[in-house]
């Protein structure tokens, strides 16, 4: 038999996978990975490490997780770290770098798009695109990884590792992430990365996200989508999330477990937040960290200041609500309710107005207070009705007026006694109406006006006594009726 001569002009016969006819490489390590991947592994191939739920069929991949998860000796400033001269990313591999500034920082129309066959959506990389494809177009049918800890569940193994390790790991088992400029420290590294870009870096060194629409603009790539489809994103592209306990929809997976953790859960199945200074306890850690700031924070605090009048604010999403009072009607997106002629400038304004006045008593899951008979349609009135009636005065954090002996249980209350009290004339901000003299300190009282007033008796939601059939255009007016004319009598 003659030799057989390797000839380098020769074409090298590729790897193929038998039950996979499409697949083939010419790298013998891919193809393990993908048998592995795409067909049935027995449990003994899997590696598992022993400090965590991490595994894999890989035992380099074992070896590097444990090095950078768990080995105390590491230290990432041991790097020689590739830097990003367009912003403040890092990187210890150069061609992560490379693919950082092509996918970050490249000329939009020099970049290869990978458009999404079902929707409008568009992806630098074919990765991020498999991912959205699995997410919001495939057949929910497929395997699901449950949350042995609570009621999540996941589309993929690492995202349910993700959720383990933020939700339920012991907070000395964590390995966190400092942030360089102030106390702040995460779970993960790409938490750190958007807290250095939106909390610290300077703005002629931030690369903003202009809406394509609208004058907004933003520091992440994430938040303009957000906003998008949070403000422009026509009704037919939307794809809803339905809640399955009740009627609810929301555009994003996030507002959808918070409000299934809201209003669903039962109480021994939530991991309540407690908070370190007072009885209060919250469902969301979000919402104590809200109520730590709002209530028990020192002269700390970073206040955000209106450009227009004296108010301030300490979250940065409440100036921009009280911003838009500052505008001109017309350079406002309004939000129309589709029963009545109101109309409002943030959406869930809209929502709570259209579940408080138009949704049927039949499809709203009434919350029920624990100790009286009192029931309420949304879970700030139940709170705001415990603080008013039933708190003793030593449980109740006081809000002392400075120009009288006045105190309110709750500080909007203080802040509607200064203004109709001690405010000087001058600086009073009026609520004129439209279409007569008539002028309000307070908005609620030009609406009531304005309804009781102008409104024709087609435009007005009728609010009826179920007693006597009586009509009146305010709810106020018909709670007085009722409690004059069928209570008081009656007694």
């Amino acid at each position: 038999m003659d030799n057989i001569l390797f000839d380098c002009a020769n074409d090298i016969e590729p790897f193929k996978c038998k039950k996979c006819p499409n697949f083939q490489t010419h790298c013998l390590l891919y193809l393990q990975q993908h048998r592995r991947h795409h067909h049935k592994i027995t449990e003994e191939d899997t590696k598992k490490c022993e400090k965590c739920i991490f595994e894999t069929h890989s035992k380099y991949l074992l070896l590097r997780h444990s090095f950078y998860g768990h080995c105390a000796s590491y230290n990432v400033n041991q790097f020689n770290w590739f830097r990003c001269d367009y912003c403040p990313s890092k990187f210890k591999i150069k061609r992560y770098l490379q693919k950082h500034i092509h996918y970050r920082h490249s000329n939009p129309d020099e970049i290869q798009w990978h458009h999404c066959d079902h929707c409008t959506s568009k992806f630098k990389h074919k990765s991020y695109l498999k991912i959205h494809f699995k997410a919001k177009h495939q057949d929910k049918t497929h395997q699901c990884f449950h949350c042995d800890q609570c009621p999540s569940k996941f589309q993929s193994k690492p995202a349910l590792r993700k959720h383990v390790s933020l939700k339920h790991s012991p907070e000395d088992e964590i390995r966190r992430f400092k942030c360089p400029h102030c106390e702040s420290t995460f779970k993960w590294n790409s938490d750190l990365k958007n807290h250095v870009i939106i909390k610290h870096l300077p703005e002629d060194k931030i690369q903003w996200h202009q809406c394509g629409q609208c004058p907004a603009k933003f520091k992440q790539n994430f938040l303009l989508k957000t906003h998008v489809r949070s403000r422009h994103l026509p009704e037919a592209n939307i794809r809803w999330l339905t809640c399955d306990h009740c009627t609810a929809k929301f555009k994003r997976n996030f507002d959808l477990k918070n409000h299934i953790v809201a209003r669903h859960l039962p109480d021994d199945k939530i991991q309540w937040f407690q908070c370190d200074h007072c009885t209060s306890k919250f469902k969301r850690k979000f919402a104590l960290k809200n109520h730590v700031a709002a209530i028990h924070s020192d002269g700390e605090t970073q206040w955000f200041q209106c450009k227009e009048c004296d108010a301030k604010f300490k979250w940065k999403t409440s100036l921009r609500i009280h911003a838009a009072k500052h505008l001109p009607s017309d350079n406002i997106h309004w939000f129309q309710c589709d029963h009545c002629a109101s109309r409002f400038n943030q959406k869930y304004l809209l929502q709570r107005h259209v579940t408080a006045r138009h949704s049927p008593s039949d499809n709203i899951q009434w919350l029920e207070c624990a100790q009286c008979a009192s029931k309420f349609k949304e879970e700030r009135y139940l709170k705001q009705h415990v603080k008013l009636v039933h708190l003793s005065g030593d449980e109740i954090q006081w809000f002392q007026c400075e120009q009288c002996a006045s105190r309110f249980k709750q500080k909007s209350l203080l802040r509607k006694h200064v203004e109709a009290l001690h405010l000087p004339e001058d600086e009073i901000r009026w609520f004129k109406c439209e279409q007569c003299a008539a002028k309000f300190k307070r908005k609620c009282r030009l609406r009531d006006h304005v309804i009781a007033r102008h409104l024709g008796e087609g435009e007005i939601e009728w609010f009826e006594c179920y007693e006597c059939g009586g009509r009146f255009k305010l709810k106020k007016l018909l709670q007085r009726h009722i409690f004059v004319k069928h209570f008081v009598n009656r007694g």
